[in-house]
């Protein structure tokens, strides 16, 4: 429910942008999946018109269907269902527990499981990953439908790797930041934190796989939207594997930095996800944030009339050369912010 009301807003607003000054008299030119919604904004400017009540009573007529079926289909098997569900769970809890003592992947198994079940509480994760996701886009709301109409997108060859490469941190720092995933990844264990270090396995091992799948919850969102906006402009698909390639180095970056952070500021008696955001002060890394995007677009900028002076193999040699670069640093900083943070779980 949270993603899809993040969802139609931004895709709407893009829409009305897309279409503005003739959104009243070019009703044919409505996408037909969002012409639904149209119906309001009718139901507002004139709800006396035919159409406006046609849709009104289009939408009463689908609610007391929905209703119709909720009543005579979900309630009566609604507590069957439940009681069969949780017999069955019951059920693959112990087989799987049996193969985790058998195979190879079992550890790997059972962390995965218990930090999903962990990422299944409440609706403040899921919160954190909406708002992660889709900072950036929301930042640059009104540019993206702008450059959409001026087709320079799709001209972005690998001579222009380095502004793409700068582009892509751009939405890399946007995403990994004091509300992502990693911020308060350890800080959900509670104080099993401490009974995890208690267990006979390698606990340097545990946080290594934690990392990893926190790291894909949190990624799977953001990357599914970066391609689709890409597709959506017309990126040809090698610069989008190169800007797809940035964003994944750089956030296993600012990852493993905010993982640390909250290895620092581990909380074990919150109430709430809102607390732990708020552990960090939210102005500051607003401005932060704001800074580094100022800075990065300056980069954009300075780089794009880099590139248009030099020669087509310097410039490509510049954008790959950039993205080996920050290769070396991801795979350095995991290794160092790894140690970092096993030793200040030692100190606990």
């Amino acid at each position: 429910m949270i993603g899809i009301g993040v969802l139609i807003p931004l895709i709407f607003v893009l829409f009305l942008q897309s279409t503005f000054g003739s959104i009243v008299d070019k009703v044919r030119d409505i996408p037909f999946l969002l012409y639904p919604l149209h119906i309001f904004y009718k139901i507002a400017v004139a709800p006396f018109s035919a159409e406006a009540i046609l849709g009104l009573l289009a939408w009463i007529a689908l609610t007391v269907f929905l209703l119709y079926l909720t009543k005579k289909k979900v309630l009566p098997r609604f507590y069957d269902v439940i009681l069969l569900n949780s017999e069955e769970k019951v059920i693959k809890e112990r087989r799987s527990k049996e193969r985790i003592s058998t195979t190879k992947k079992g550890f790997f198994r059972m962390v995965l499981r218990y930090h999903l079940t962990l990422l299944g509480q409440g609706t403040g994760v899921i919160t954190v990953l909406f708002t992660s996701a889709f900072l950036p886009y929301l930042m640059m709301i009104g540019l993206i439908s702008k450059i959409r109409d001026s087709q320079i997108v799709p001209d972005i060859h690998p001579p222009y790797w380095l502004p793409l490469f700068f582009i892509g941190l751009f939405i890399a720092v946007v995403n990994n930041n004091i509300t992502s995933l990693h911020s308060i990844a350890l800080s959900l264990e509670r104080e099993n934190v401490d009974f995890l270090k208690s267990l006979p396995f390698d606990f340097a091992r545990y946080v290594k796989v934690k990392f990893w799948i926190i790291f894909v919850v949190q990624s799977f969102l953001p990357v599914l939207t970066l391609l689709g906006l890409s597709l959506y402009l017309g990126l040809p698909i090698l610069s989008m594997l190169y800007l797809l390639a940035t964003w994944v180095l750089a956030s296993v970056i600012l990852s493993c930095h905010y993982y640390l952070k909250d290895v620092k500021n581990l909380s074990t008696n919150w109430s709430n996800i809102t607390d732990l955001v708020n552990r960090s002060n939210r102005i500051v890394a607003i401005v932060l944030i704001l800074v580094y995007s100022v800075i990065l677009m300056a980069l954009v900028i300075g780089s794009l009339f880099l590139v248009q002076s030099l020669s087509p193999i310097l410039a490509i040699s510049l954008g790959v050369g950039v993205l080996i670069l920050l290769l070396a640093l991801a795979i350095f900083g995991y290794h160092y912010y790894l140690s970092r943070i096993l030793a200040e779980i030692e100190k606990r």
